[in-house]
């Protein structure tokens, strides 16, 4: 319908303040990045540092993205979890009300509540996930003869066991589900790789289950406890039915090997300016040729988890983080010599923009 240009001005100025909830929206749910998704996307990023609302602004700044142009990435590990910890570790009503007619005093009330139950979240989540790990090292949960894990827990709480699941197959390559048990029944949420769809594998197990739904790589569930030890047996024995062992050997695609003094800032800058990235436009992986290690590598984070180092060639030399990849240093000191795989990123520190690499994965010289 028609409308006086007063009334469609106000629609048009509407219709740009909400593209930043659109965004979030889009990153959150992992929405293919590309076509009109990935345009909407790159504006909506773009006008959250200029939001009316002062719900987004709370959130915001309890994420600490005040004055920052914020990311895809965080938008997924800051912002998102954020307003998912409403509904995992208690109800979503209060992330709705955040983001909807909050005033700004509620808002940051609102925002600092959803902190906290973040953090509680990260809390519960690191606990699960330690659990899981010894339970699998300790069962042999993840030989060749198991391609698939199935573990439950009379503590574990629903709303993370997903996120857990996740981890999990990260770190074993291999779909796995977490039951969180409640009495006499338990409620599960599973991950996948590529190589096995998770609810065709349900639906192979489903004389077991109560109940079950999801897509191809992930899935939740309800089932008696009782129930447990048939699900396990018959899931995993269609992932042993499905999968080959090659399936289970993670692969890195990478875009293009570069040599150090092609790193340039500009480089990185044009590089960055293809985002945002996500689901069906992935940041490029690029990879070094033999490069030498420039100084000692150290381990960094709060629980020395990441390396940390500085690598030459030619002259150049281009300091590198790996996140989670602390295991290595002792290889990489006993080596010094190696390929990465890494993510270019561009970091700036007191004003001044340097190159670095988000290290991947890291090749020795056998």
């Amino acid at each position: 319908s028609r409308g006086t240009p007063a009334k469609l001005a106000v629609i048009r100025d509407l219709l740009l303040h909400l593209l930043p909830f659109a965004a979030l929206g889009t990153v959150a749910d992992v929405v293919p990045l590309t076509g009109e998704n990935r345009v909407i996307t790159r504006f909506g990023l773009a006008a959250i540092r200029q939001t009316p609302f002062a719900g987004l602004r709370a959130l915001v700044e309890q994420a600490g993205l005040t004055g920052t142009n914020v990311s895809s990435y965080d938008v997924g590990f800051k912002l998102a979890p954020r307003i998912n910890a409403a509904g995992r570790m208690g109800h979503a009503r209060l992330a709705v009300e955040l983001l909807t007619d909050a005033t700004e005093t509620r808002a940051k009330e609102i925002a600092l509540y959803l902190n906290d139950h973040n953090r509680a979240r990260q809390s519960k989540e690191r606990a699960i996930f330690k659990q899981a790990r010894e339970m699998i090292e300790e069962r042999d949960l993840a030989s060749d003869a198991r391609r698939a894990i199935v573990l439950s827990g009379d503590n574990w709480h629903p709303g993370v066991i997903g996120i857990v699941a996740a981890r999990i197959v990260r770190a074993f390559h291999r779909p796995a589900i977490l039951i969180a048990l409640d009495g006499e029944s338990g409620q599960g949420s599973g991950r996948s790789i590529n190589s096995l769809d998770m609810v065709s594998a349900l639906e192979h197990c489903r004389d077991h289950l109560i109940e079950y739904g999801g897509h191809a790589m992930a899935a939740g569930l309800k089932l008696h406890r009782d129930a447990i030890k048939p699900f396990t047996d018959t899931f995993v024995e269609t992932a042993n039915n499905r999968l080959t062992g090659d399936d289970l050997i993670p692969k890195l695609r990478i875009d293009a090997e570069v040599a150090l003094e092609e790193l340039s800032l500009s480089t990185a800058q044009t590089i960055a300016g293809l985002g945002p990235f996500g689901m069906g436009n992935p940041k490029p992986t690029l990879a070094t040729g033999w490069i030498d290690l420039a100084d000692e590598p150290r381990l960094v984070g709060r629980d020395q988890s990441h390396l940390s180092a500085s690598f030459r060639e030619n002259g150049r030399r281009i300091k590198g983080i790996g996140f989670g990849l602390g295991s290595l240093i002792d290889d990489l000191k006993t080596n010094r010599r190696c390929r990465l795989a890494f993510e270019p990123i561009v970091n700036e520190f007191r004003g001044t923009k340097n190159v670095e690499m988000s290290i991947l994965d890291v090749q020795f010289e056998r």
